[in-house]
């Protein structure tokens, strides 16, 4: 789970980072009526971005895919107490219930 932490906090920096780079294609790159100023510095910034948009999609998927699987784990493992616990309950304590009722 604490794998999943990290992953999450990798998610949300590039997150933080990405409107920055946004910030500088458009405002250090574009000049208006004229096009892209640096050609190569644009490509350098969108090649960027690109890079961490995949890494935050992988990231993010990764994070899920962590908790998902924590938070299976912890359902089976209630799933087991109870049942365990249920187990342990005396037979006469099942013939005086409705059928239904103990779940």
């Amino acid at each position: 789970m604490a794998l999943g932490v990290v992953f999450a906090a990798v998610t949300i920096a590039i997150e933080v980072i990405a409107p920055r780079i946004i910030a500088k294609l458009l405002d250090g790159t574009l000049a208006e009526g004229i096009g892209i100023v640096n050609k190569p510095v644009f490509y350098q910034l969108l090649g960027l971005y690109v890079a961490l948009m995949l890494m935050m999609a992988v990231f993010r998927y990764l994070s899920n895919t962590t908790f998902n699987r924590a938070a299976n784990i912890i359902a089976l493992e209630l799933r087991r107490d109870v049942f365990h616990r249920i187990q342990e309950f005396p037979v006469q304590y099942f013939d005086s219930l409705p059928v239904g009722t103990v779940v």
